[in-house]
């Protein structure tokens, strides 16, 4: 008979079960991080559902996910529609710490900044 077998059956290798306890922590852990991120999806949904316009809804009706998802990439083709109807140049966004931010949003706090240093400088004087 080999080492990993008995009359009864295989035996189970002892060294990678885990116990009881702490498969039980694990699935915890993992039920609290799925909780974690279902509720960073859901209030990224409600901060977009801010944002889209709801032309057939009334304030009280929430719009689903998928639908959410729907309307706000209709209405990014139609903002960009508008844009390259006007003979306006779409400039491309990259991310800023994991949220996506136009150039336009980059460059207002770099002028606010500014703007609050020459109010300093002439409250100084």
């Amino acid at each position: 008979m080999s080492a990993s077998s008995s009359p009864v059956g295989p035996v189970p290798n002892m060294t990678t079960a885990a116990s009881p306890c702490s498969s039980t922590s694990n699935r915890d852990d993992a039920t609290v991080r799925e909780r974690s991120r279902m509720h960073n999806l859901n209030y990224a949904f409600d901060r977009l559902r801010l944002v889209v316009p709801r032309a057939n809804l009334a304030d009280h009706q929430r719009l689903s996910k998928i639908a959410t998802l729907r309307l706000a990439i209709h209405y990014i083709h139609a903002l960009r529609s508008i844009l390259l109807a006007g003979g306006g140049h779409i400039r491309p966004i990259r991310p800023i710490h994991g949220q996506v931010v136009s150039r336009a949003q980059q460059e207002r706090p770099q002028k606010k900044s500014t703007h609050r240093r020459q109010q300093r400088t002439r409250n100084s004087r």
